[in-house]
């Protein structure tokens, strides 16, 4: 199934990420001295899955790639 916002949810809790703040339709969580800014909709294009985790993973020194296949994502 295509990447959802309550994906990014969990995904980011999984990480211990945490909500600081929202603007409007976007959301921005942070753990220390890293944030990711995510968009609330009910499923995500593409580009925009890649990019969120990808900046997931970037903390982690993981490849989004073995996120997708962990939460089986389908992109």
């Amino acid at each position: 199934m295509p990447l959802t916002y309550k994906q990014v949810q969990l995904i980011l809790d999984d990480f211990d990420f945490i909500l600081s703040r929202s603007n409007w339709s976007h959301f921005r969580y942070e753990k220390q001295w890293f944030w990711v800014t995510v968009p609330f909709h009910k499923e995500f294009a593409t580009k925009t899955a890649k990019s969120i985790l990808s900046d997931i993973s970037k903390i982690w020194w993981v490849d989004y790639k073995q996120l997708i296949e962990k939460y089986n994502i389908k992109i």
